[in-house]
């Protein structure tokens, strides 16, 4: 054995692949590991808490009042009802949407004609049964149409997997009528008592009907306006204090202009709500991505365009079809995205529905493996149950008290709004000190992507196919949008020649021995360094193979906390809970440890949930006087819980 010592010279110049080689081969691997090392960067940050402070806010548990799901089908299913369940107990959240309750497979919900329907509510009682003994209150998402109310028995227009028909009634008089016996029924099984807490949202996204010009107060100038008005006529004739509200846009789009149209059109609401993904809004604008608050920001300007009525995010998360930002709620990333979030829109919304609590989920059709696609990668939860990092944020949310604590930094003035840069430090106190919490997130709105394909070298010819691979995720088109091809060879050309705002990086495309043949599907780049095993797939790259991402320091930052906390009870014991790459990263495991199996056994699926648990350990505090200082480290896209017993 060969003893050698290095100098600092010789380890920045081993940074340098020639010098590296040239060096003893025994002290390789140690100088990758510090190469490696080298490119996370560590930065400093001091942060004062006082738990005593007189200078208190309330701090409104919004985040619990709904989480989305699917659509109203998937909820008979028993694991579903199961999860929503133990998702209620242990995370604290209290509401749950989704769309199509009276959609066809929900019954059908009508029968007969539109001048003489028949209803039945059955499959309705059922669903609405499991969510009520889960102790949950339902945000009651009031669509799609019923085919004998659109009168369109062989000219239906469809959305998504399931048929949702997203058109208007061909008798807006009917929908009243619909909307008014659904009502009274939840209210003769449920008592009026029990579905005054319930809220009911009119239609979503205006699927099929426009919002068109709400102003004049015509049916024929604004078809959801005429909606909303005959939903309104149908719940408030049964009582005044049931809630309802819309309009449910995508985008934060129309806020303003619905609530101007409720004038015009004499009518109320008891709310406004709206949906925004970063990946809809911030990555379409000019350097957006590098925007921290680009996506609460324009919740935040929504909710004061909603002037005197309660601003509900019916539907969020950190990235819905994952264009520039990735499979975000696989990631610790979707737990520092959720703590900045609530953060920032304290005070300015009264929900935040993260879109979706599980992966039984079918917009698409159901995931085809444990982790997605359109299933791990948009919701908090896998099909079995494997809870992701948003999942145990939200549960080290869930015992958050009830008023926040101002935070200063480096020696600054205190201030409740605990951010500076990625940092957000935010500290809760219940009803006394001793059950106090403080949460930090190490935020940045987006990874660093290679985008440097080397496309002037074909590679669409058959040997250099990835046979029997998939990239899940990332797809450039909407599924209206999706194509066939007749072979690989000219799937693998349409990638060459796509040339919008995002170009295409790989695709994938189905073969003749699985289901839907044919498909060609052309993916952005976040996915080219994630393929999986897929049977009857074939894969490949528009060009040469792309090399691993290079590091970058701008993303790759661990924030190093000196907190000082005063006002702790006396005999405090600290506990660190942590999200991070290595701590609640089932995602990890499936993939370096499972091979990314498609679905895994009963043995795999317990390996899987203790991956997913977050590292926990007591802290040690050092006493400055009356300061506790503890130090803590916050890994990029990180999030860190101390809580104070």
């Amino acid at each position: 054995t060969t003893t050698t010592t290095i100098s600092y010279a010789n380890i920045t110049s081993a940074c340098n692949l020639t010098a590296m080689f040239s060096l003893n081969k025994n002290i390789i691997v140690l100088l990758l590991i510090i190469c490696s090392a080298s490119h996370a960067a560590v930065v400093s940050q001091q942060v004062s808490v006082d738990l005593s402070s007189q200078q208190l806010q309330p701090f409104l548990h919004f985040w619990k009042a709904s989480v989305g799901s699917g659509h109203a089908h998937l909820g008979l299913r028993g694991d579903w009802q199961t999860q929503l369940a133990a998702l209620h107990n242990n995370t604290g959240v209290y509401g749950v949407r989704f769309h199509g309750s009276f959609d066809d497979d929900m019954g059908p919900v009508v029968t007969g004609s539109i001048e003489n329907p028949v209803y039945n509510f059955t499959l309705l009682d059922k669903l609405y049964d499991g969510i009520v003994a889960a102790g949950v209150t339902p945000i009651v998402e009031l669509s799609f149409m019923p085919q004998v109310l659109a009168n369109c028995s062989t000219h239906c227009h469809y959305t998504m997997h399931y048929k949702g028909i997203a058109m208007p009634p061909a008798k807006f008089e009917a929908w009243e009528a619909l909307v008014h016996e659904f009502v009274s029924h939840l209210v003769s099984r449920y008592t009026l008592a029990k579905v005054e807490t319930w809220r009911f949202e009119v239609w979503n996204e205006m699927w099929g009907i426009p919002f068109g010009n709400g102003s004049t107060g015509s049916p024929s100038d604004s078809p959801y306006m005429a909606l909303y008005n005959a939903s309104y006529h149908g719940i408030k004739s049964i009582s005044q204090s049931l809630k309802i509200g819309g309009p449910a846009t995508e985008e934060v789009q129309h806020v303003a202009d619905f609530v101007q149209a409720l004038q015009a059109w004499n009518l109320d609401a008891d709310f406004v709500s709206s949906h925004l993904y970063p990946t809809d809004y911030c990555n379409s604008e000019q350097n957006a991505k590098d925007d921290l608050d680009c996506f609460t920001n324009a919740i935040i300007n929504a909710s004061k365009q909603a002037g005197k009525y309660p601003f509900l995010m019916t539907e969020y998360n950190c990235g819905w079809k994952n264009d520039q930002i990735h499979d975000g709620e696989s990631h610790a990333y979707a737990a520092s995205f959720f703590l900045h979030s609530v953060n920032d829109l304290r005070g300015h919304v009264q929900a935040l529905s993260w879109w979706t609590f599980s992966s039984i989920f079918e917009e698409g059709g159901l995931p085809t493996n444990e982790f997605g696609p359109f299933g791990a990668n948009s919701a908090m939860q896998t099909l079995h149950g494997i809870p992701l990092p948003i999942y145990r944020a939200y549960e080290l949310m869930k015992n958050a008290g009830n008023k926040s604590v101002p935070v200063a930094f480096d020696g600054g003035a205190p201030s409740i709004l605990g951010e500076k840069g990625p940092l957000t430090v935010l500290a809760t106190v219940g009803d006394t000190t001793a059950s106090a919490n403080i949460y930090l997130s190490n935020f940045l709105p987006d990874f660093p992507h290679n985008n440097n394909l080397d496309v002037t070298e074909s590679s669409c010819n058959e040997s250099a196919f990835l046979k029997g691979h998939d990239f899940p995720g990332g797809d450039l088109l909407p599924e209206s949008q999706k194509f066939r091809t007749e072979n690989a060879s000219a799937c693998c050309e349409a990638c060459k020649n796509f040339k919008p705002v995002f170009f295409c990086a790989a695709w994938s495309w189905k073969g003749n021995n699985t289901n839907d043949p044919h498909r060609c599907y052309l993916k952005k780049s976040n996915v080219i360094n994630h393929k999986v095993t897929s049977p009857g797939m074939i894969a490949g790259y528009p060009g040469k193979a792309p090399p691993p991402p290079s590091p970058n320091p701008t993303y790759n930052t661990t924030i190093s906390v000196k907190l000082q906390v005063s006002g702790l009870s006396e005999g405090a014991t600290v506990l660190k809970h942590t999200i991070n790459s290595t701590c609640a990263n089932p995602k990890d495991t499936w993939v370096n440890k499972m091979d990314s199996v498609t679905w895994p056994s009963e043995e795999q699926l317990k390996e899987l949930m203790t991956a997913s648990a977050v590292c926990t350990e007591k802290v040690d505090v050092s006493l400055q006087g009356e300061m506790t200082e503890i130090s803590v480290d916050v890994e990029a896209y990180g999030m860190v819980s101390l809580e104070f017993k």
